[in-house]
């Protein structure tokens, strides 16, 4: 799995939700989702194809490669693990459980995170 910052991945899953509501996802549609500006999401979108986590066709529609999914269910592991601890015993909202998942998750090394993963299964059980 590569390293991504919290920004990336944030990109990343919009474009991975936007893909689920329509058939085409382009530059655009991620910076108005976003609230950015055009060049500043197609930057980053350049910055993720290179990374090779996103492909663009010949029409500029934008799709997640295989590494791009495996980021996708990474974090939505992380975030499953995470949401008991947050949800039901600190009591923050879905929004604000999935933003600490996102920073805890593109901030932590990779053996942090699975020793916390196995401490939150501890408290939640």
């Amino acid at each position: 799995m590569k390293r991504l910052t919290t920004t990336q991945l944030h990109y990343l899953l919009t474009i991975n939700a936007l893909l689920k509501d329509e058939r085409k996802v382009r530059c655009i549609d991620v910076a108005v989702m976003l609230g950015v500006a055009r060049a500043t999401a197609s930057r980053m979108i350049g910055l993720l194809i290179e990374k090779k986590l996103l492909w663009q066709d010949d029409r500029k529609c934008l799709y997640l490669t295989a590494d791009g999914n495996q980021q996708i269910t990474c974090y939505t592991t992380l975030l499953n693990h995470f949401s008991p601890l947050f949800t039901d015993i600190l009591h923050l909202s879905r929004e604000d459980t999935e933003a600490c998942s996102l920073v805890l998750s593109t901030s932590l090394e990779p053996e942090t995170l699975q020793r916390l993963v196995k401490s939150i299964k501890h408290i939640s059980d």
